[in-house]
Parts: structure tokens; sequence; C-alpha cells
């Protein structure tokens, strides 16, 4: 299972790139699994596909529960030992999840 983690809620290249890997990887047969703000706009492109598992919460959320390494959240914890890979869309996410000990991942989207 591939994990993305984004903070970002705007329509555009990230949302539009989730959607893209998202169907990409479900093609090759993996699931993927991905957490972003319950406001995102790319929920709904997102919501439709089948091999995608979404985990939404305000993205403040987010980022403390990355630097508590989930912690908090026995599904964030159950989530991240599962994952194969973490697929980051925020350099900022980088430095908290490197403590998951899972290959890290960092799109860069301008």
């Amino acid at each position: 299972m591939i994990l993305s983690i984004t903070t970002d809620r705007k329509q555009g290249g990230i949302a539009t790139a989730l959607q893209s890997y998202s169907r990409a990887l479900g093609q090759c047969g993996h699931h993927h699994t991905i957490v972003l703000p319950s406001d995102s706009v790319a929920l709904d492109g997102l919501a439709g596909i089948e091999t995608v598992t979404l985990i939404t919460m305000p993205a403040a959320l987010i980022r403390f529960h990355l630097a508590t390494r989930a912690l908090f959240s026995r599904q964030l914890h159950r989530t991240f030992a599962d994952a194969d890979a973490l697929f980051l869309h925020n350099a900022r996410l980088v430095a908290p999840s490197r403590a998951f000990n899972r290959p890290v991942v960092l799109f860069s989207h301008s």
C-alpha cells in the first residue's frame, strides 16, 4: 500500500496528480491510501476510485499527527505501519515523516 500525505486544499497540480497517481497505482494492482485535509478540492475526484482509501482531517491535525508519530490515532498509526512507502506533496512534511521508517518520496509541484 502506498500512503500519500498532503495538506494542500486548492485545485490544481496536487489535486490532479493525486487522481493520476491513484489511477495508475490501481491499474498496477496497488492500493493507495491518502491523508488529506477535509476541505480539499481533491476529495470529489478521488472518492470514486475503487483502489483509494481516504483519511480526512483538518490540515493542522495532519501536521500534529505527523509530529507525534500518530501516537493519538490508532487508525493513522496502523496505516503508517502498513505503508510500503510514503508519497509526500509538501517538503515541510518530510522531516516528521522520516520517523515512520518507511521510504519517503517527495513530489515537487510548481
